[in-house]
């Protein structure tokens, strides 16, 4: 790949900070997260975990957490107030062995993949059993197990399901079920491990490769639309160890191994990532999983490593208007120099890898760089000399 060369990447750098402040309306509107509440430790009474892994959100902003090592179920309040538990080791029903994959309907019911136990459980909010039924895949498998689920607005049940007959027979794919759990169809998914996975609106699938990170978005059908890169180039390893959804389609995902959460536009254009605290925080290296996001756009993540829950929400949620706007006091808004740079965001930047990192590292250090140009005059004197040479 050609380097560039110090003068054009600085120009690069100032143009995109320059013109997203300005108009902010042609990416999503998305500063660097902030961690707002945790809770859990590591244990077994209520409100501690031993591995969290999958978390999911009803209709009043409940949340729900698959516990597999304690083989149970809890369930709290937005800002991680305990509120019930249930499950304990076994087959029989309501019992668990190891659960993983969660999600609610749309009446609040919750669905359980039991592990081990091979099989769907279906609860009340409450946690009052109602049904199961299994997911095994029709013969000689000596492993088989059910691990990322989701259920679309039809009330659909989507599960990733692995089996193995060793030593080297090896078949995953996604089973559609009613959500009485008859069986509806199955389709082949080509890599090697999904964790979790979820729906949007138009009961599109998704659902991550654990290894190397693409999404692939399904029909409900099961005819693949389109695939979501979520490795960036500069990664020779990454992971896909979660997947949520926010109302307006923006497609979020964990990275164990990285321990970060990036934040994707429906397109599939990076719109941010954050790094979770590591051990400078609260101990070892975090590893995030499971991952949900509320109504307010609020997100949750279950750290496995520490066991416990993380919830951020952004640090604003609003875009720079037009008033503090440095392009204004540079040009002004309808200069042939701010429809230029607003060109080259538009056709040049946001067509390449590179270039979308670069609006990504925009979106981490705009809160500095604004207050900078607003209190130094001299400043916006030589950056507006500066851009002068390209125009």
């Amino acid at each position: 790949m050609k380097k560039l060369s110090l003068t054009p990447t600085i120009s690069i750098v100032c143009t995109l900070f320059i013109n997203v402040l300005c108009n902010g309306a042609a990416f999503p509107a998305s500063l660097p997260y902030e961690l707002v509440t945790e809770w859990g430790s590591s244990g077994s009474e209520d409100g501690q975990f031993l591995e969290p892994y999958g978390i999911a959100i009803d209709g009043t902003g409940n949340i729900y957490v698959s516990d597999p090592m304690n083989h149970r179920i809890q369930k709290f309040t937005p800002d991680g107030g305990f509120i019930a538990r249930w499950g304990e080791y076994g087959s029989e029903e309501g019992q668990f062995i190891a659960p993983q994959g969660i999600d609610i309907d749309r009446e609040g019911n919750v669905y359980v993949a039991d592990f081990i136990n091979d099989r769907i459980q279906k609860f009340t909010g409450e946690g009052a059993f109602i049904a199961s039924w299994s997911t095994r895949v029709e013969g000689w498998w000596l492993y088989s197990s059910p691990r990322g689920l989701a259920v679309d607005g039809e009330g659909s049940v989507y599960v990733h399901h692995a089996s193995l007959t060793p030593p080297d027979l090896y078949y995953t794919c996604i089973q559609k079920f009613t959500s009485e759990g008859l069986f509806i169809k199955r389709w082949p998914f080509i890599w090697f491990d999904a964790l979790e996975m979820a729906t949007d609106q138009e009961n599109n699938l998704y659902v991550p490769a654990t290894i190397i990170g693409p999404v692939q978005v399904f029909n409900t059908g099961g005819e693949l639309l389109y695939q979501v890169e979520t490795c960036g180039p500069n990664k020779v390893f990454c992971t896909t160890t979660g997947i949520a959804l926010d109302n307006e389609g923006n497609i979020y995902v964990s990275d164990a191994l990285n321990h970060c959460i990036k934040k994707f536009a429906p397109d599939g254009t990076l719109i941010t990532s954050w790094v979770l605290e590591g051990e400078g925080g609260f101990g070892s290296a975090p590893s995030p999983y499971g991952l949900a996001v509320d109504n307010d756009g609020s997100v949750y993540v279950a750290d496995t490593a520490n066991a416990r829950v993380r919830k951020y929400a952004a640090v604003s949620t609003t875009t720079t208007t037009t008033p503090g706007c440095p392009v204004e006091i540079l040009y002004g808004s309808k200069a042939r120099e701010t429809e230029t740079l607003r060109s080259f965001r538009d056709e040049v930047l946001s067509t390449t890898p590179e270039g979308r990192e670069i609006i990504d590292l925009y979106y981490r250090l705009s809160p500095f760089l604004t207050q900078a140009m607003e209190d130094d005059a001299e400043l916006r004197n030589r950056l507006k000399a500066f851009l002068s040479c390209f125009f």
